[in-house]
C-alpha cells in the first residue's frame, strides 16, 4: 500500500470511528425534525370532539386537530438540535375565503398536548415586523401569558412572512439555548422536542401587535385565529444525520468501493 493511501485509509477510519462513536452514545446531541403535510394524511370521519376538535386527521395513530378558518393549513415543519437548542419552525397555508395569517403563537414539547403543560415557553411570532417575542407559558392564561407574564426572551427579524396573497408561509429559526437553559425546575423543557413532538399551534390574521423598549408585548391584537393541535402522545419524529456521521458514512462506502476496486484488479 502507497503512503497516500495508507493516509486515505487513516482519514476514513477516523471518521468512521467518530461517527460510530457518536451514534453508540444516546446521550450526544441529536437533531430532530418534524414533518407533516395535508396531502398525505389520513382523514377522521367522525373524530371524537373533545380530543380532536375541527378537522381531524390521524397521524401515526395520534389525533391532530386543525381549523382552516384564517388559511387553509398546507404543512408543517419544524427541527430542534440538542446540542446547539437551533430551533426552526416553518407552516404553509392556501387563502381560505380571501384570508391568510400573518401571525401566529406557538407551544410546542415531547409529547402531551402542550397548553396543559406549564413546563414549556410560548412564541409569539409577529409575521408583520420579523418580531418574535418568548414568555413562560401559563396555562392559566393560554394565549395571553404574555399579560403581566415572565418575558424570556425577544429577537427581531428572525420571524419571516412570504405571501403572494394566495398562498404564504410563516417560519422562524433562532436558538433557545438561554430559553431552555433558565433555573425553573427540573421538568422546565422550554423550546424543544426530542422522539415526540407536541404541538399548539395558532395562527392568527390582521395581527397588529406593538412593544416597549424592554422587548415586552404590550398589545397584541388579532382578527382571528385558526389551530393546528396535537392529541394523545404526540407525533413521531425523525433523527437527522449529523454531518459527521454523514461524513463517516460516506468515508465507509468510499473505502468499501477503494478496496472493492483494487481487489478487481
Amino acid at each position: 500500500m502507497s503512503h497516500s493511501r495508507f493516509l486515505q485509509v487513516l482519514a476514513a477510519t477516523a471518521a468512521v470511528s467518530g461517527a460510530l462513536a457518536i451514534a453508540a452514545d444516546p446521550a450526544a446531541a441529536k437533531l430532530y425534525r418534524y414533518e407533516w403535510n395535508r396531502s398525505e394524511s389520513v382523514l377522521i370521519e367522525k373524530p371524537d370532539s373533545k380530543q380532536c376538535p375541527g378537522t381531524c386527521y390521524s397521524i401515526g395513530g395520534q389525533p391532530f386537530g386543525i381549523n382552516d378558518r384564517i388559511g387553509e393549513f398546507q404543512s408543517v415543519s419544524t427541527t430542534y438540535d440538542s446540542g446547539t437548542h437551533d430551533f426552526f419552525w416553518s407552516s404553509s397555508f392556501s387563502e381560505h375565503k380571501g384570508k391568510l395569517p400573518n401571525g401566529a403563537w406557538l407551544v410546542i414539547n415531547n409529547g402531551p398536548m402542550p397548553k396543559s403543560d406549564d413546563s414549556s415557553a410560548i412564541l409569539y411570532m409577529d409575521g408583520v415586523t420579523g418580531r418574535l417575542t418568548a414568555y413562560k407559558f401559563n396555562k392559566s392564561k393560554k394565549a395571553n401569558s404574555w399579560k403581566k407574564g415572565i418575558l424570556l426572551g425577544s429577537w427581531d427579524g428572525v420571524v419571516d412572512l412570504a405571501t403572494d396573497g394566495t398562498n404564504s408561509t410563516l417560519s422562524l429559526n433562532a436558538n433557545m439555548a438561554d430559553i431552555n437553559n433558565h433555573a425553573f425546575g427540573d421538568d422546565w423543557m422550554g423550546v424543544q422536542f426530542d422522539e415526540r413532538v407536541g404541538l399548539w399551534f395558532h395562527p392568527v390574521k390582521n395581527l397588529a401587535a406593538t412593544y416597549d423598549e424592554s422587548g415586552e408585548i404590550t398589545a397584541f391584537k388579532k382578527g382571528g385565529t385558526s389551530w393546528l393541535d396535537s392529541g394523545g402522545n404526540g407525533m413521531e419524529t425523525e433523527v437527522v444525520p449529523e454531518p459527521s456521521t454523514a461524513l463517516g458514512l460516506m468515508a465507509i462506502g468510499a473505502l468499501t468501493a477503494g478496496i472493492k476496486r483494487r481487489r478487481d484488479r
